[in-house]
């Protein structure tokens, strides 16, 4: 979790600065800010799931092994 955690907060702080610049200096096409802003959303989106996933399975599995969950 703490690598989802990490890597989709530094995605979503990339994309709020290079929000920031477009806003004042347009250096993309909006077509091309909006790629990345897409791609971006995605990226955090799947990262983020993919994260709770696999903690929750990595938690039940600490359960299962330490007896509190039945296989």
């Amino acid at each position: 979790m703490k690598y989802g955690v990490i890597s989709s907060l530094t995605i979503s702080v990339l994309w709020a600065l290079l929000a920031i610049v477009q806003l004042w200096f347009s250096v993309l096409t909006s077509e091309n800010f909006m790629k990345i802003t897409i791609s971006a959303a995605i990226l955090v989106g799947v990262i983020v799931i993919v994260s709770l996933v696999v903690r929750e399975y990595l938690s039940d599995k600490k359960l299962k092994k330490e007896g509190f969950i039945d296989e």
